[in-house]
């Protein structure tokens, strides 16, 4: 469950949707969060640049049986084959994080973009945006 919002990496919104999100759902909302980017054409690798358009979505872990908070809108995560990268750090430095994964690993790893999302997974190893100890988990659909 949780908010579907269009962004660029140069406009990255992400921070002000979490904080939106947060502020939307009760404190006893407890689980594992995801920032997810929608599979996007012009997010492709060959075209990926500062102002590369995607639709994201940020929420919770949440049970389909029970229904959704007012304004919110369900995201179901396809399965498939991913590459895992940790990022451990604040969350300011985790573009030098993306910037390796798309510069240096994809381009040597053999491996190609699938065509579905990539997401970050926030679980209790995240302390907090500006903790160096928080630990998110970066995942690539691949083949």
């Amino acid at each position: 469950m949780g908010i579907r919002f269009i962004t660029t990496i140069s406009r990255n919104e992400n921070i002000a949707m979490w904080q939106l999100f947060n502020q939307q759902i009760p404190d006893t909302f407890v689980g594992t969060r995801y920032g997810i980017f929608e599979t996007g054409a012009t997010c492709a690798a060959d075209v990926f640049n500062p102002q590369s358009e995607t639709t994201a979505f940020v929420g919770i872990e949440f049970p389909k049986e029970q229904p959704i908070l007012r304004d919110m809108e369900r995201k179901t995560i396809c399965g498939g084959k991913y590459a895992r990268f940790i990022h451990k750090g604040i969350v300011k430095d985790l573009m030098q994080t993306y910037h390796y994964i798309w510069g240096v690993w994809f381009p040597k790893s053999g491996y190609e973009l699938d065509n579905r999302d990539d997401f970050e997974c926030y679980t209790e190893r995240f302390a907090g945006e500006n903790i160096e100890s928080s630990e998110i988990d970066i995942y690539f659909p691949i083949k």
